[in-house]
């Protein structure tokens, strides 16, 4: 499971956990299908994430434009970020996303790196 941007979901994903407003009050349940209505419910109440069932950290971190970032520089991305941010609560929605983006960075650099040296 991981949390994805609401802008990469798609109708047929399923939450990992139950959804709740900030007063508490239940939107969605967990094992919930995702619809449409219910993507633009989750945009109307300001989430700007989901806990997605199916997902991996890699997977999820990867944006709709990393199709030229090799799955292994991802990976090896992944994995040093995730030591850079051991002693952080990547459960907090702007440490998350900063994880996200230094994840996509710094893999991004790892590919134009390769393709440097294999010139």
């Amino acid at each position: 499971m991981a949390l994805l941007q609401l802008n990469r979901l798609r109708t047929g994903m399923v939450t990992a956990s139950d959804i709740r407003d900030r007063s508490g009050r239940l939107l969605l349940k967990s094992d919930t299908p995702l619809t449409e209505n219910r993507i633009s419910i989750l945009k109307t109440w300001g989430f700007s994430q989901v806990e997605i069932q199916g997902e991996d950290m890699h997977t999820a971190i990867a944006t709709d434009d990393t199709t030229e970032v090799s799955a292994v520089n991802l990976r090896r991305a992944g994995e040093l970020m995730e030591q850079r941010f051991r002693l952080t609560d990547r459960s907090h929605p702007a440490i998350g996303t900063l994880f996200r983006y230094a994840v996509d960075y710094y893999a991004r650099r790892l590919e134009s790196q390769g393709r440097k040296g294999a010139s």
